[in-house]
C-alpha cells in the first residue's frame, strides 16, 4: 500500500520508499539497514511515520524486523508516478503539489510546467481568467511537455470558462516537440481585441509536431475584437493532425487556418461561424500549404465575409515540400452558409469527394461559386487524380452573378452527378475533359455550360433555364467542344429574347464529332431551340442542320423532341415527369433495360430507381445533423 498525502489523501509514494524519490531502490535498502531492530512506539498510518524507526516499522508492531523486511521487500522497486494535475482558480494555490481535488494548483499553466508524462489537466469548477491566472496570462505548452499526450478537460463535469487576456492567443504550443494536446467540454475565449491572421494569432496556435484534439469545445464569443479560432502555422513539421468532434468556432476573424499539417478532421456535431473570413482555410506559405488529407463530415459552416472568401478554402495544397499530392480531400453531410463562396479545393489532389452537402449562398456577391473543383482557367493550372461531386444542393437567395458548380480545369475524367443547383448565374460549368456529367437538375437563367470540356458525357440532366440558354457549348479561343455525348436530357428554355437559345454554340458550329440524341427541347415562349449553322427555330431545323454539318452526325437527335416534358413544378423546385409526360421511357435503351426515361428524377414515377452506387448516395439526408 502507498502512504497519503496528508494534503491530498493521495497515494504519493509506497511505503517502501523511505527517501521519498519515487521508487523503492537501494537507497532505501541502506536506509532500512540503519534501522534493523529498532524498537518505537506503534503508530496509525495516518500519522507521520515514528521518527525514532524512520518510518521502517512498516506493519507497526513496535519493532523493525522480518515481518518488515518481507513487506519491504513486496514494494522492491515499485514506483509511483503521479502525471494528473487539478486546478482550482478559486480556492487552488501554486504552492500545493496539484496532485489532488483537495490540493489543486490555482493557474493552469502551473499544471502545464509539471506535466511532463502523459496525464490528464482537470480543471475545476470555475472562470480562468486574469483575476485568478495574472494579468496578461495564456497558456503554453513547451519543451517540458515534449513528448506527453495532455488533455485538458473539467473535473466531473464542471462547467468550465478560460478567458484569457494576452494579445497574442490563448493557447501556443512551441517547443512542444511530439506528443498531443486534446481540450474536451470547456469554454475557451479571450479579451483581446486582436488575435488576427494578418499578425499571425489565435485562440489556439500551434507551431509544432503536435496533434491537436478538440472534443466538446466552444472556441470564440463571435463579439470579440478581430480573432482566430484555431492557426497551425508552418515551421518544417507536417506530423502532426487536427481534430475536432461535437466542437463549436464562433469568431470574428478566420476559423481556422493551415499552414502545415498532415491530417484534418472535422466530424459530426461541428459547427464553425466566422464573422470575417472562411471557416476552414489553407493558407499558402510561398505559394503552397503541405497537407496530406482533409475530410469534413457532417459539419454547420457560416462564413458571414463579404467579398471572395469561401467557407471552405482548401485551394493551393500539397503534401510535402517536394510538391507530391495530397491523399484526399472529403467534404460531405455538410451544411454550408456563406456570403462568399461555398467549397474551392483547386490543387493537386489524389481523390476530391464532395458530396451531399447543402450550400447556400446568402449574398449578391459575383464572383461567387457554390462548389468550386479545379481551376477556373486551364492556365497554371494543376490536375485532380479523382473527383466525385454528387449529390449536393446549392442555392443562391440573390441574382449575382455567379456559378453553382465548377468542374474546373485539371478535373479530367470528373463524375458529377445527382446535385440540385438553383439561382445565382450560371449553375453548372464544365472545363475538364473526360467527365461523366450526369443526373443533374439545373435551375435558374443559364443552367448547362460546357467551357471547351472533350470527351465528356452529359446525359439524364434536367436543365430548365429562365433567361440565356439551357446548355452552351464554347471553345473560348483554344480548343472545341470534341468527341462529347449529349443524350437523355431535358432542356428547357422559358425567355423570348432573339439571343437566347436552348442549346447556343460558340461561333455557331463548333462541336466536333459530338452525338446528340435522344433529349427533349422545349422553348415556349418562342425562342430558338439552337443556332447550330445559323438560327433553327425547331427541332425540325435542327436536325436538318446536322444532316448538313461537316463535323458532326448527320443522324444527331433523330431520337430527340421536341415537347413539353410537363415537369411537376420547377419553380417550386420539383423536377419529376408528370404523368403522361412523353419523357417516359423514351430515353436510349440501356443494355440491361435499366434507367430508360429522359431527364434527372423522373424514376421516382417510371418505378424504377437509378443505378447509383450505395455509398455514393447512401444517406437520404444531406447536410449537416
Amino acid at each position: 500500500m502507498c502512504i497519503r498525502d496528508s494534503c491530498s489523501g493521495f497515494p504519493q509514494y509506497y511505503p517502501g520508499d523511505f527517501d521519498q524519490n519515487g521508487i523503492v531502490d537501494l537507497l532505501d535498502l541502506i536506509w532500512f539497514s540503519q534501522n534493523w531492530l529498532d524498537s518505537c512506539n506503534p503508530v496509525s498510518f495516518d500519522s507521520d511515520p515514528s521518527p525514532v524507526c524512520d518510518g521502517c516499522d512498516l506493519d507497526n508492531n513496535g519493532i523493525v524486523d522480518l515481518s518488515d523486511y518481507a513487506l519491504f521487500a513486496v514494494d522492491w522497486l515499485a514506483q509511483v508516478t503521479v502525471t494528473d494535475k487539478y486546478v482550482n482558480g478559486n480556492s487552488g494555490s501554486d504552492s500545493n503539489d496539484g496532485n489532488s481535488p483537495s490540493c489543486p494548483y490555482k493557474t493552469i499553466q502551473k499544471a502545464l510546467d509539471n506535466m511532463t508524462a502523459s496525464g490528464t489537466v482537470y480543471l475545476m469548477e470555475s472562470t480562468f481568467d486574469s483575476t485568478t491566472q495574472g494579468a496578461n496570462w495564456y497558456l503554453t505548452c513547451d519543451a517540458t511537455n515534449s513528448g506527453a499526450d495532455i488533455i485538458i478537460k473539467p473535473y466531473q463535469g464542471a462547467s468550465v470558462t478560460v478567458r484569457t487576456q494576452s494579445p497574442y492567443y490563448c493557447i501556443l504550443v512551441n517547443g512542444m516537440t511530439g506528443g498531443a494536446l486534446t481540450l474536451e467540454d470547456f469554454t475557451l475565449q479571450s479579451e483581446a481585441a486582436d488575435l488576427s491572421s494578418t499578425n499571425g494569432r489565435g485562440l489556439i496556435q500551434n507551431r509544432e509536431d503536435v496533434s491537436l484534439a478538440l472534443s466538446g469545445m466552444t472556441l470564440g464569443d463571435g463579439t470579440t475584437g478581430t480573432q482566430v479560432g484555431i492557426y497551425c502555422r508552418y515551421n518544417d513539421k507536417t506530423t502532426r493532425d487536427i481534430t475536432l468532434t461535437d466542437t463549436a468556432l464562433n469568431v470574428t476573424d478566420e476559423g481556422i487556418i493551415v499552414q502545415s499539417c498532415d491530417e484534418i478532421s472535422i466530424d459530426s456535431g461541428c459547427s464553425i461561424t466566422s464573422r470575417g473570413g472562411s471557416c476552414i482555410k489553407t493558407q499558402p506559405l510561398s505559394g503552397v500549404c503541405y497537407v496530406s488529407k482533409v475530410e469534413i463530415h457532417r459539419t454547420r459552416l457560416n462564413s458571414q465575409a463579404i467579398g471572395g472568401l469561401y467557407a471552405i478554402d482548401l485551394d493551393n495544397i500539397y503534401f510535402d515540400t517536394s510538391k507530391e499530392w495530397a491523399d484526399l480531400v472529403r467534404v460531405d453531410n455538410c451544411t454550408v452558409n456563406s456570403w462568399g463562396g461555398g467549397i474551392t479545393c483547386n490543387q493537386n489532389v489524389y481523390v476530391v469527394l464532395v458530396r451531399n452537402n447543402t450550400v447556400t449562398i446568402n449574398h449578391e456577391y459575383d464572383a461567387a461559386v457554390g462548389i468550386r473543383i479545379g481551376k477556373d482557367f486551364p492556365t497554371n493550372s494543376y490536375p485532380h487524380g479523382m473527383t466525385i461531386i454528387y449529390g449536393n444542393t446549392v442555392s443562391f437567395t440573390g441574382s449575382s452573378n455567379s456559378h453553382g458548380i465548377l468542374v474546373g480545369s485539371g478535373c479530367d475524367n470528373a463524375d458529377c452527378g445527382y446535385n440540385h443547383v438553383s439561382g445565382g448565374d450560371i449553375q453548372l460549368v464544365v472545363k475538364g475533359d473526360g467527365g461523366q456529367i450526369h443526373h443533374n437538375v439545373l435551375y435558374g437563367p443559364r443552367t448547362l455550360y460546357s467551357k471547351e470540356a472533350q470527351r465528356t458525357v452529359f446525359t439524364h440532366n434536367t436543365c430548365y433555364s429562365t433567361d440565356g440558354y439551357a446548355f452552351k457549348w464554347i471553345n473560348n479561343g483554344t480548343q472545341d467542344p470534341d468527341c462529347c455525348i449529349v443524350e437523355n436530357n431535358i432542356f428547357v428554355l422559358t425567355c423570348a429574347a432573339a439571343a437566347d437559345k436552348a442549346v447556343l454554340f460558340n461561333n455557331d458550329d463548333n462541336p466536333f464529332n459530338c452525338r446528340f440524341d435522344y433529349n427533349c427541347y422545349y422553348a415556349p415562349n418562342g425562342a430558338d431551340i439552337s443556332n447550330l449553322g445559323g438560327a433553327r427555330a425547331s427541332l425540325a431545323e435542327l436536325q436538318a442542320a446536322w444532316a448538313s454539318y461537316d463535323f458532326g452526325f448527320p443522324d444527331n437527335d433523330s431520337h430527340s423532341k421536341e415537347t413539353d416534358p410537363q415537369l411537376t413544378d420547377p419553380a417550386g423546385g420539383e423536377f419529376t415527369l408528370q404523368p403522361g409526360s412523353a419523357c417516359f421511357n423514351t430515353a436510349r435503351p440501356t443494355p440491361d433495360g435499366g434507367y430508360v426515361s429522359i431527364g434527372a428524377w423522373q424514376a421516382r414515377q417510371a418505378g424504377r430507381a437509378p443505378t447509383v452506387p450505395a455509398p455514393l448516395v447512401g444517406s437520404p439526408i444531406t447536410g449537416a445533423f
